[in-house]
């Protein structure tokens, strides 16, 4: 009987869905969650990345500045008076290792779209091989090895010519940067005596319409030099003179 009774009782029916936007966030709600989730995961994702981007190039500007603080350094001490050669080469040498350092950090810390860090970098590491190529030689390098720069002053001339070359070519539009590696390239000619390639150099300069006017007077100066440079230097006495306009007559 009992179980007969609670047959018979009326069953409730189901509740109908919610309708509109209740009933759609009802069913809903675990994909609009998951949905909520990865948008601001993705907003904490831009952020960490923009400021991971800008502590990088932060960082890239800074090992630019240091390195070439480092390369003054250099050659203020090149150019100091009195100082022993053991002194100077580990110091030469302390200062090379810091600016290679630098300048390794800033251009893996740069973006390839930052021309003018990546520029000033190369042009840094140029001036710094030109610099080392043309230090002083020291005369006990001939028993002492450790004395002389690492690479030959080819050697270096040819590393300070590439990333000249490469500033030239891939940074066209950074100014200082191109007019400094015309400039370098031009003394490098100079150095290998080779004339027609330094002249060319300087007229880059001069016939570039953007190019700062002080580049381009120092261009100037040194296409007035070029014709001096390239006369050749007499070694030994000069060709005998005749003696007979000058010699006193014995004639009666």
């Amino acid at each position: 009987m009992k179980s007969k009774r609670q047959e018979e009782l009326p069953r409730k029916p189901l509740s109908p869905p919610p309708e509109g936007w209740l009933g759609f966030l009802q069913q809903n709600a675990s994909r609009i969650l998951l949905g909520l989730t990865l948008i601001v995961l993705a907003a904490l994702i831009f952020r960490y990345r923009s400021a991971t981007a800008e502590q990088r190039e932060s960082a890239a500007k800074l090992a630019g500045a240091r390195a070439r603080t480092d390369l003054q350094q250099l050659k203020d001490d090149l150019l100091a008076a009195g100082a022993s050669p053991e002194l100077l080469a580990a110091r030469r040498d302390q200062l090379t290792a810091q600016i290679i350092a630098n300048l390794t950090e800033a251009l893996a810390d740069s973006s390839d779209t930052d021309t003018s860090l990546r520029a000033d970098a190369y042009t840094t590491r140029s001036d710094l091989y030109w610099t080392l190529a043309n230090s002083p030689v020291f005369a006990e390098a001939a028993t002492r090895p450790a004395l002389a720069t690492k690479e030959s002053p080819d050697t270096l001339l040819g590393e300070a010519e590439a990333d000249y070359q490469h500033v030239i070519d891939a940074y066209p539009s950074q100014m200082l940067d191109w007019a400094i590696a015309e400039l370098g390239l031009a003394a490098i000619a100079e150095n290998r005596s080779n004339w027609d390639e330094a002249r060319k150099r300087y007229e880059e300069v001069q016939s570039r319409a953007d190019a700062p006017d002080m580049f381009k007077t120092t261009a100037q100066i040194h296409l007035g030099l070029l014709e001096r440079m390239r006369q050749p230097i007499w070694v030994g006495p000069y060709p005998a003179t005749s003696t007979s306009a000058t010699a006193p007559s014995t004639a009666p």
